[in-house]
């Protein structure tokens, strides 16, 4: 007896040491599921008149990876409707494979032998114009289980903005404006062109004898009769667009703040909606405890913020409860939901 101890525990090691082999051999990864992001740094250029975007992020990662490793990251925006060139590369410049799933909004890349994932990617529809020379966009840094999040935007010098959120953010003016986001919030920003009226001086020029050159940069122009109208048209033109930008931005205010009274669901609406019901489905289904959103949005398949819109209405109708739990939202049915719940599941319909 005291013999087989020992051979039990050989054969167990040797057991044990094939299997380790084994699993270095075929590439399989044992320390995938501890890998997580710890931290974003995001950056992103614009130029509203040109309709260019660039996105840089950072993902820093909870330890070194060293075996073949798939990261899923959200974009920074559900304004977003496509993307572009994805680079993805680490420590050494080694590039990974990266690509777009337009499905949920997210980008994946697939990563070994770094600590942290550099990704580079040109959002499509990112900055939307809301009038002359007015654009608005939205910079969400609220990522899930992701607590320290900062981003900064870039933008050319010659715009006015006004950022609207709850995170604390800065700015700084140089030959660009940096608007810099320091907290892991969601971000409104409005930007205003800023028009300057030129107004051509016409001069007249002779030559040395007192004849008029004919030098073709040299004209002249009978002068416009003075009136009031012309002398006050600039600033009339100013205290318009200046009139225009208020009423934007407290336009904007208000619909972020919930004052603008947004059309209530009938049955009837949500039985004819496929996504809102298939909704209502999986959150009953989930029972009591609800479902986090990001669950939700990979069973239905959908973007991720068509999600989000059909939840927020039916949140604003009283048929479902949004709870922040850490940096999840956890959605559950409300009894208006649940009486609408076991229609659906009855087959019935108003």
């Amino acid at each position: 007896m005291l013999l087989e101890t020992p051979w039990i525990a050989a054969v167990f090691i040797v057991l044990l040491t094939i299997v380790i082999h084994g699993m270095i051999y075929y590439g399989i990864s044992y320390s995938q599921n501890t890998i997580y992001i710890t931290r974003i740094e995001a950056s992103v250029t614009i130029d509203p008149e040109l309709n260019i975007s660039y996105v840089e992020e950072v993902l820093y990662l909870s330890g070194y990876v060293s075996d073949l490793t798939t990261i899923y990251f959200d974009l920074i925006s559900e304004d977003i409707s496509d993307v572009r060139f994805i680079r993805a590369y680490g420590e050494g410049d080694i590039e990974f494979p990266a690509r777009y799933i337009a499905n949920n909004k997210t980008i994946e890349v697939v990563a070994s032998n770094t600590s942290f994932i550099k990704v580079e990617y040109i959002p499509i529809g990112l900055v939307i114009p809301i009038g002359i020379g007015y654009y608005e966009l939205s910079i969400d840094l609220g990522f899930e289980d992701i607590e320290q999040v900062s981003g900064e935007v870039i933008v050319p010098r010659d715009y006015d903005i006004l950022v609207i959120g709850t995170g604390d953010y800065s700015v700084e003016r140089n030959d660009f404006i940096t608007i810099l986001l320091h907290d892991p919030k969601k971000y409104t920003i409005v930007l205003m062109k800023n028009f300057t009226t030129t107004i051509p001086t016409l001069l007249t020029t002779s030559s040395p004898t007192g004849t008029p050159s004919e030098s073709p940069t040299t004209y002249t122009s009978p002068s416009p009769p003075a009136t009031d109208i012309g002398k006050w048209l600039p600033l009339l033109l100013v205290g318009v667009l200046a009139l225009i930008g208020i009423g934007i931005a407290w336009f904007l205010m208000r619909r972020r703040r919930g004052e603008i009274i947004v059309e209530t669901i009938s049955p009837t609406d949500i039985l004819s909606d496929d996504i809102t019901r298939n909704i209502l489905l999986v959150v009953g289904d989930s029972g009591e405890k609800g479902i986090a959103q990001n669950r939700l949005v990979t069973i239905i398949g959908k973007p991720k913020s068509t999600i989000s819109r059909k939840i927020r209405r039916l949140s604003e109708a009283g048929y479902i409860d949004i709870e922040r739990a850490g940096r999840r939202n956890i959605i559950r049915l409300t009894g208006k939901g649940w009486e609408v719940y076991r229609k659906l599941k009855s087959g019935e319909s108003e």
